[in-house]
């Protein structure tokens, strides 16, 4: 539990507000590009 809460918890800090504007541009087009969702969550990048 406690790895969970010290090394998982904080990953959905950091893409949980992006992640919401994924949603919103598949709500609004119901298609997105895989490449248009790696620039909004900008994966591969680190962040702290």
């Amino acid at each position: 539990m406690r790895y969970a809460t010290e090394r998982v918890a904080p990953i959905f800090d950091i893409y949980f507000p992006r992640m919401k504007l994924v949603v919103r541009e598949l709500l609004a087009a119901r298609r997105i590009d895989g490449a248009r969702v790696r620039d909004i969550l900008q994966i591969g990048v680190y962040q702290r």
